[in-house]
């Protein structure tokens, strides 16, 4: 699930980059509020699938404020994380290591997989 999460944020980065000619779509802070409200979203949806195919949640949050299916505590950590992840995608972009930068952090977590 995460990692296409992960490939769905490079997309919506991607489509931010084509549309610079939009002057609020090139601002970090923006990015990050839209992933946030992104995520939510998919948690929605993802918990749907799960309660309809397996009856069970697949993200299941205590606080009940939207009925489990996701909160609005996890908004801020969503909206902060989704700013790191697209300055940490300007840098990747800018740098001419990043294939051995991702190969590394790929080798890191293969590593701390089977540790």
């Amino acid at each position: 699930m995460w990692p296409l999460y992960g490939f769905y944020v490079y997309c919506l980065h991607f489509a931010f980059k084509e549309r610079q000619h939009i002057k609020i779509l090139s601002n970090d802070y923006f990015k990050g509020l839209i992933i946030g409200i992104d995520a939510m979203i998919l948690e929605v949806f993802a918990n749907s699938f799960s309660l309809l195919s397996y009856n069970t949640f697949y993200f299941f949050y205590v606080p009940n404020d939207l009925w489990h299916f996701t909160t609005i505590q996890v908004f801020l950590p969503y909206v902060t994380c989704g700013i790191f992840g697209v300055k940490i995608l300007k840098f990747l972009e800018k740098s001419r290591n990043a294939v051995f930068i991702g190969i590394f952090f790929y080798g890191a977590g293969l590593v701390l997989l089977f540790w």
